[in-house]
C-alpha cells in the first residue's frame, strides 16, 4: 500500500499496489497509468457509505509505469498524486 507520501516503489508481476490517499468525502479517487501494459488500474477509490475504498492496480509485465491519482468532485481540493512504479 502507497501514501501521499510514499510514491515510488518497485513491484513484481503479478503483485497488486493500493493507493491509499485517505478519505475522498464525496468524491472518487481516480487513477490513470502511462502504461497500462505494465500496471493496469483495477479500481477507483470512493465512499462506500460507511467505509472507504481506494484505487488499485496491477503489475502485468516488465517495465516503468507512471500512475496519477486525482480526487474528483470532492468537497476538498486536492493535488494529484504521481506514482513512479517499476515492475520487474
Amino acid at each position: 500500500m502507497l501514501s501521499a507520501t510514499e510514491t515510488t516503489a518497485d513491484l513484481k508481476v503479478g503483485e497488486t499496489v493500493v493507493f491509499d490517499l485517505g478519505d475522498p468525502g464525496d468524491g472518487r479517487f481516480v487513477a490513470t497509468s502511462s502504461d497500462a501494459a505494465v500496471v493496469e488500474i483495477t479500481s477507483d477509490g470512493g465512499s462506500q457509505g460507511s467505509y472507504s475504498t481506494n484505487a488499485g492496480g496491477k503489475a502485468l509485465t516488465a517495465g516503468k509505469a507512471t500512475v496519477t491519482v486525482v480526487l474528483e468532485g470532492g468537497d476538498v481540493a486536492a493535488d494529484p498524486v504521481v506514482y513512479e512504479l517499476t515492475v520487474s
